[in-house]
């Protein structure tokens, strides 16, 4: 560009700023910011507008999602704490049991193993648990299954190398010898009651044998340790052409509900 031209550029844009100075002095130039000021001011109006829509149309909705996501995160907390007591539970229960397993144990030095029940026999219709010790742990066929302070709650009748199987005092194939703790002493024999209770069998019927009256084993049976408790009569029945009487057994433990036993011998 020549000399020339750029001074003519020059001269003409200092004529328009001129020009522009000139404008404002007399006011002619609010007629154009005015008209673009209201614009602007609409723009930033409608904008506020929709923002406050918005927040009323979907900040319940989000607020709500918020909501339930708090919820369940809440519940997954409240679940994970009763799955956390329950387990407390579990431990206390077990812990009061195993003290008194112990406690047994240490009045009864002999042979003892303490046994944790793994499973139910399912191969046929008897009344038998599985238990996580065997022939390698010492377990011996024969032995008495106790449970707590001395509860007699079955024998040994199977012995594998890991794990044995305990027919429960119930099961009608089960029987052991026995004492009442009644004045005479009364021995007898008790068996299971298809899977629901014991009978005291072979009781002479001269005998006093009464409903609260203890039995416990009496002994005489190789492998089984005498003064276990089996439970209390509940009931006597005599028939007058019979030369025995029977008695119905309560027994203060849950078949049902065996966690840990002792497997103990002679003493």
């Amino acid at each position: 560009m020549s000399r020339g031209g750029f001074i003519k550029i020059l001269t003409a844009v200092l004529a328009v700023f001129a020009l522009l100075i000139f404008l404002y002095k007399i006011n002619v130039l609010e007629f154009i910011f005015e008209p673009a000021r209201f614009v602007v001011f609409f723009v930033s109006k409608s904008a506020g507008a929709v923002k406050d829509v918005s927040e009323k149309l979907f900040g319940g909705v989000f607020r709500g999602s918020s909501l339930a996501r708090e919820n369940d995160r809440l519940a997954y907390e409240l679940s994970r704490l009763t799955i956390d007591r329950a387990k407390i539970l579990s431990l206390e229960k077990e812990n009061a049991l195993l003290k008194k397993e112990f406690g047994f144990k240490n009045k009864n030095v002999s042979s003892s193993i303490l046994a944790r029940v793994i499973g139910k026999n399912t191969l046929d219709d008897s009344e038998a648990l599985i238990i996580d010790r065997g022939k390698n742990d010492g377990v011996a066929l024969g032995e008495a299954a106790v449970y707590a302070d001395g509860i007699f709650v079955g024998k040994v009748v199977k012995v594998y190398d890991h794990y044995s199987l305990i027919l429960l005092a119930i099961d009608g194939k089960m029987s052991v010898a026995v004492t009442s703790l009644n004045s005479a002493r009364t021995n007898g024999i008790v068996r299971g009651e298809h899977g629901l209770s014991m009978i005291m069998d072979l009781i002479p019927q001269d005998e006093n044998i009464a409903p609260g009256d203890s039995v416990v084993t009496s002994g005489l049976e190789p492998g089984i340790p005498r003064n276990l408790l089996l439970g209390e009569v509940e009931a006597v029945a005599k028939e007058a052409r019979s030369p025995f009487q029977a008695a119905t057994l309560k027994s203060p433990v849950d078949f049902s509900n065996l966690d840990y036993l002792l497997i103990v011998g002679d003493e």
